[in-house]
């Protein structure tokens, strides 16, 4: 059975991993860097900014999953291959960004990073 790769720059991947073996007990879950082996037998990535080139060294690749809301960091890579992309739509996501975004609207508007520029001075 071709075998998952979890690839996460920036982040913990061991909660994703044991979250997908739970889901997939029969497949074989791999995580970037050391667990790509040759890529062959890779038939899905579940990524969040994976470095570029890797998709290119998956032959066998069906589907590219981001781990986030957005899969800028995906198609931003030269080298994607032609295979289905799937953005992760989810409640708790849509709630979480609209509140990161709602945050940056507010430090910009009070001149938070201002004040604490000159905090530190």
């Amino acid at each position: 059975m071709p075998a998952i790769l979890l690839a996460v720059t920036g982040a913990d991947p061991q909660p994703w991993a044991e979250a997908l073996r739970a889901l997939a007990p029969a497949r074989e879950i791999r995580l970037w860097p050391d667990g790509v082996g040759e890529g062959a037998d890779v038939a899905y990535a579940c990524a969040w900014y994976a470095p570029r080139g890797l998709y290119a060294r998956l032959h066998r690749l069906q589907a590219i999953f981001s781990l986030g809301a957005g899969v800028e960091h995906i198609l931003a890579d030269p080298d994607l291959p032609d295979v289905p992309v799937v953005r992760n739509v989810e409640p708790d996501l849509t709630i979480r960004m609209t509140e990161y975004v709602v945050l940056h609207v507010l430090l910009q508007d009070l001149g938070t990073a201002d004040v604490l520029r000159h905090r530190s001075t």
